[in-house]
Parts: C-alpha cells; sequence; structure tokens
C-alpha cells in the first residue's frame, strides 16, 4: 500500500467534518443521542477538529443492545461523535481503504450494497449444489470485533495515523 501523507489536516478540515456529521445524521434525526450533538455543532466541531489533531481522541464509548430479528443478537454501536469521526475518516480514506479490501466484501461499500451480495451468492449456488450454512452463537461478534480493531491498528500504524488514536482508546469487551 502506498503512503499518503498530511490527511490529518484533511480528516479534521471544518468542512469535512461537517458533512461528515450531515452523513452521520441522515436517517437518525429523531434520534435523542443526536441533538445535544447538533445543538452546540460548531462547538462540537472545532472540539473534534482540536482533539484530532492533538492526536487525543478517545473512542470506545459503545452502548450495546440486544435485538430479536429473527433471533436474540447482542448490537454494539459507537456514540453519535464517534459516528462523526467514522464519516470523517472516510470521506478522506475511502479511496484508500477500497484498494485493500477483498472483492466479495459488501458492507459500507458504495455500489456493493445487499442486492449485489444476494446475486453473488445466487450466481455461487448456481454453480456449486451445496453450501455450509453456519452461526457460531456469540463467537462471530467476538472475532470480528477482535478482528477488526487489530487490522484497524495496524492500518493506522502504516499510514502514519498512529498518534491519532491512543491504545487506551482501542477497547475489545
Amino acid at each position: 500500500m502506498e503512503r499518503t501523507g498530511n490527511l490529518i489536516e484533511l480528516i479534521a478540515d471544518p468542512d469535512n467534518l461537517r458533512l461528515a456529521f450531515w452523513k452521520a445524521r441522515k436517517g437518525k434525526k429523531d434520534l435523542d443521542s443526536i441533538q445535544p450533538f447538533a445543538d452546540s455543532l460548531d462547538e462540537n466541531i472545532d472540539i473534534l477538529r482540536d482533539q484530532i489533531l492533538s492526536g487525543q481522541v478517545m473512542v470506545g464509548d459503545y452502548r450495546y443492545f440486544k435485538i430479536f430479528d429473527p433471533k436474540e443478537r447482542m448490537i454494539c454501536t459507537g456514540a453519535f461523535r464517534e459516528h462523526v469521526l467514522h464519516h470523517a475518516l472516510m470521506n478522506v480514506c475511502h479511496q484508500r481503504f477500497e484498494k485493500c479490501q477483498v472483492f466479495d466484501s459488501y458492507a459500507s461499500r458504495p455500489c456493493n450494497g445487499v442486492h449485489k451480495s444476494l446475486r453473488r451468492a445466487g450466481d455461487f449456488s448456481k454453480k456449486h449444489g451445496w453450501f455450509l450454512k453456519m452461526d457460531v452463537r456469540k463467537f462471530l461478534t467476538v472475532l470480528i470485533m477482535i478482528s477488526l480493531s487489530l487490522k484497524y491498528v495496524d492500518f493506522l500504524k502504516t499510514m502514519h495515523y498512529w498518534p491519532f488514536l491512543t491504545r487506551s482508546s482501542i477497547v475489545i469487551s
């Protein structure tokens, strides 16, 4: 992967953070967690910008809840502020991340949504007369969180984003 420098300034740009806020808010306008951030939008953007530039952004403020569709699952979501941070990162770094993606990865990728993944699965089912459907209870959630956290940390080290996060901010529970 080629190295790219000076991305922190692009990520922390107020216009990028404002765009990230609108993307994070899309479809969630009525949630109680968004309104306090929106009420002091300029102040929150300034605080987030200062934290990004100083390398003192703390993440890991997760909220856990259960859903029952079609079976019980534990869902983990970050605070709204972390969603804004995520969108700010992706606005700048998406094309760089895209180069590293596996072909059959469909989550959070433009033009690679549910319909495309279903067509791809349909193509495989026509080609092969069998498949394995497996769900190991709660194991996948932990495995994915550990794997993604470690890969993310490695990527940030490689791209010289590491000062952006502190080790204590990565929480795996």
